[in-house]
C-alpha cells in the first residue's frame, strides 16, 4: 500500500504533534521553558564556537526570523548572552549563560520520560527501523538526517 492509503502523513503529524505537546508539557513544568526555546539553548550549548542567530536557525532547519523573537526572549530573560562576533562587528554570536545552563539540565529528565514513552512503544528493532526510515524521509524532503537545512 502507498502511503498516501496509509494516510501516512496525517499518521506522522498526529505522532508528531501529540509527542510535541507531551513534551512540551513535561518540558515547560520542569523548567519553565517550553521544547522550541530548549531546542536554541541545546543548539548554543552543543556548538563548536558561539553560534549566530542564523547559525542557530540553519541547525534547527528554520528561517533566521523564526529564532529572532526566541533568541531576544532568552536573552532578555537571562538564559543567553549575545556579543559582537569578533571580526564582525555586524554579526552577533550567542553564549549559553549559567541559568541558560541549569535550565538546559532541568530539561534532559523530562525528555527522557519522553523517549521512554517511545521505547514503551516500539522495541528496539522498530526503534532502529523507524530512525532510518525517517532519516531517509527528511533527506527526501532536501534536509540532512539530523533535521537541519541543506548547506547549500
Amino acid at each position: 500500500m502507498t502511503a498516501r492509503e496509509h494516510r501516512l502523513y496525517h499518521r506522522l503529524q498526529l505522532a508528531a504533534h501529540l509527542a510535541r505537546k507531551e513534551a512540551d508539557r513535561r518540558v515547560t513544568a520542569a523548567c519553565g521553558l517550553p521544547v522550541a526555546k530548549v531546542a536554541v539553548l541545546t543548539v548554543v550549548s552543543t556548538a563548536p564556537a558561539p553560534p549566530s542567530q542564523r547559525d542557530v536557525a540553519r541547525e534547527l532547519g528554520i528561517n533566521e526570523s523564526a529564532v529572532t523573537d526566541t533568541v531576544r526572549r532568552l536573552v532578555a530573560s537571562g538564559h543567553l548572552r549575545s556579543t559582537r562576533a569578533p571580526g564582525d562587528a555586524r554579526v552577533k554570536v550567542l553564549e549559553l549563560t549559567e541559568l541558560g545552563g541549569v535550565t538546559l539540565r532541568r530539561a534532559e529528565a523530562p525528555f527522557a520520560e519522553v523517549n521512554a514513552v517511545i521505547d514503551a512503544a516500539l522495541d528496539p528493532g522498530e526503534v532502529a527501523t523507524l530512525t532510518a526510515a525517517l532519516d531517509r524521509l527528511t533527506a527526501g524532503f532536501g534536509a540532512a538526517p539530523d533535521g537541519s537545512a541543506p548547506t547549500g
